[in-house]
């Protein structure tokens, strides 16, 4: 009897314990996508494409890494610097591994994300409304780091799709990125988007621990001005109009 109640305090100290302290997940993430579909706009005499497209292919072999700091009411998804001897190409790096770097924060109880984004050689804290997903749950399970991980997917859009895996012991509905509202946190996500133009990108997210961390904290970021979504995304369409439209005149007036 003595073992069983011995049993029993460890299962909710440990569930006490991950419902109340501060987790920290970290993630490898890969991107990859068709390279000979890959256009991106060049200048200047020997620019090899073919080398560009080969260093890209090979940083898309190799993993970013971000770590997910949160709580039962806010989190910090980041990117994590890794240092690297390799001396490729810098757009490959750029494309590979910093399409998802500013920090973003999340408040769940005021219902709000933070974004850091540039624009324009300017910083900005995009403000939006936390995503809702439309998740689709499976009875397909599997096992990762020790915990068992159920399937779910949602259709993002017309284009996008996701295929996630929570867990159910880890009582927070929240995961990488903008991804969360499911039952558990996400481990795992594999993001599909069908561009009919640049053909099939995937975007993933594995988790590769998973510890309680008291000593960090979680902070608004404040690297930037504060802007709505909708304004700043008014604002890169109104550059990328006059952007098409100097290349049509044949002037680029940076």
């Amino acid at each position: 009897m003595k073992s069983f109640l011995s049993i029993l305090f460890l299962v909710v100290a440990v569930t006490q314990v991950y419902t109340q302290d501060i987790l920290n997940i970290e993630y490898e993430s890969y991107l990859k996508f068709d390279v000979e579909k890959l256009q991106i706009r060049v200048e200047g005499a020997g620019v090899d494409m073919n080398e560009i497209k080969r260093n890209v292919a090979q940083k898309m072999k190799e993993p970013a890494f971000y770590s997910l700091i949160l709580n039962k009411n806010e989190s910090e998804f980041k990117h994590i610097e890794r240092i690297s001897n390799d001396q490729t190409d810098g757009f490959a790096i750029n494309l590979a591994v910093r399409s998802n770097e500013g920090v973003l924060y999340k408040d769940f109880q005021n219902n709000f994300s933070l974004k850091e984004m540039s624009f324009l050689n300017s910083n900005y804290l995009v403000k939006d409304s936390i995503k809702k997903f439309d998740w689709k749950i499976s009875k397909d399970s599997k096992e990762l780091l020790g915990y068992e991980v159920r399937k779910a997917e949602v259709e993002i859009d017309s284009i996008t799709t996701a295929v996630a895996w929570y867990a159910p012991k880890l009582n927070f509905k929240n995961g990488p990125d903008v991804y969360d509202g499911l039952p558990g946190l996400i481990l795992e996500i594999q993001i599909n988007k069908e561009n009919p133009h640049s053909g099939l990108s995937t975007r993933s997210y594995s988790a590769i621990s998973v510890t309680v961390d008291e000593k960090n904290k979680i902070s608004l970021p404040k690297k930037g001005k504060e802007i709505s979504k909708t304004a700043f995304e008014e604002m890169r369409k109104e550059q990328m109009e006059k952007r098409k439209s100097m290349f049509a005149d044949g002037v680029d007036k940076d």
